[in-house]
């Protein structure tokens, strides 16, 4: 009797689900959808992009941040935290930030940091600093007003 062949069909794996993520801003939470933290290696480092997944349900809120380093490994992205300073307080045309769509207000860098703990498919981020708070009914030539922002949530790790 000849040996029986099986068809063997690989299943999809399902894509790791994250909780949506918390930040805090000046003392009150704000619910961001699950986050993915896309990590392009580039000459000389990566470039990053961390921002809501696509295909999560939609909060309301929106956070992006793009990032360059000099970490050119998810090793090294692990002890090489970004951080940005803005050279001043008045509004700048950017998709950077954070998008507060109930309390109509954006939210610019002002002076952040975020750290990286890659391991199994996430990315633990650290986003810790101070952001300008515009209010998008008051007028884009106003000053920003500074706002301290705190959050600790893991993003889905996407590799180009």
């Amino acid at each position: 009797m000849p040996p029986t062949t099986v068809e063997v069909t690989p299943v999809a794996t399902p894509p790791l689900s994250l909780p949506a993520a918390t930040l805090e801003i000046d003392g009150q939470s704000y619910l961001l959808p699950p986050m993915v933290l896309r990590f392009h290696a580039v000459e000389g480092g990566a470039e990053l992009l961390l921002s809501g997944r696509a295909d999560a349900e939609a909060t309301g809120n929106t956070l992006v941040l793009s990032m360059s380093t000099t970490a050119t490994t998810l090793d090294e992205l692990a002890t090489t935290p970004w951080t940005f300073a803005a050279g001043g307080d008045e509004w700048t045309e950017t998709t950077q930030g954070l998008s507060l769509e109930e309390e109509r207000y954006v939210l610019r860098p002002y002076e952040i940091t975020v750290g990286f703990a890659p391991g199994g498919g996430a990315v633990k981020i650290d986003l810790r600093g101070t952001m300008l708070k515009f209010d998008t009914a008051a007028g884009a030539d106003l000053p920003g007003k500074k706002v301290s922002i705190a959050g600790e949530f893991e993003a889905l790790l996407n590799i180009k």
